[in-house]
């Protein structure tokens, strides 16, 4: 073998392996691009399971209130609705009624895992 048909091999030996190393390359970016991808679209899906809630919990904030609980299956996600009446201690440990914790609650599935999230307030009427 002479010389020149050995560096032309070596040349094309050190082209596979440059390949190679690219493509490794490439899979590793795009495998990171997935990842990015799947953890933003759950973060907004989070968001605007959040923001629905907070939604809830002000549209049921304005008195009168009725005690009871509802429940609403949207986009895969269970919304639960509770309002109750509530007796508060004053500091003096007299009961002070007038007062409605008013409840929302959200779960749902997400990769097998199971999730539950709920923003809840204590609110006072005092003509009920």
């Amino acid at each position: 073998m002479s010389r020149r048909t050995f560096s032309r091999g070596f040349t094309l030996m050190e082209v596979l392996v440059a390949t190679a190393v690219f493509a490794f390359a490439v899979l590793g970016l795009l495998f990171a691009l997935n990842v990015t991808t799947d953890a933003a679209r759950e973060t907004l899906r989070q968001q605007a399971i959040r923001a629905e809630l907070q939604n809830r919990l002000a549209r049921l904030s304005a008195p009168p209130y009725v005690a009871g609980r509802q429940t609403e299956d949207r986009d895969g996600i269970t919304y639960a609705s509770e309002i109750t009446s509530e007796q508060v201690k004053a500091s003096d440990l007299t009961l002070l009624g007038g007062y409605w914790r008013i409840r929302v609650t959200a779960s749902w599935k997400e990769n097998g895992k199971k999730y539950e999230w709920d923003v809840s307030h204590l609110a006072f009427n005092a003509k009920q």
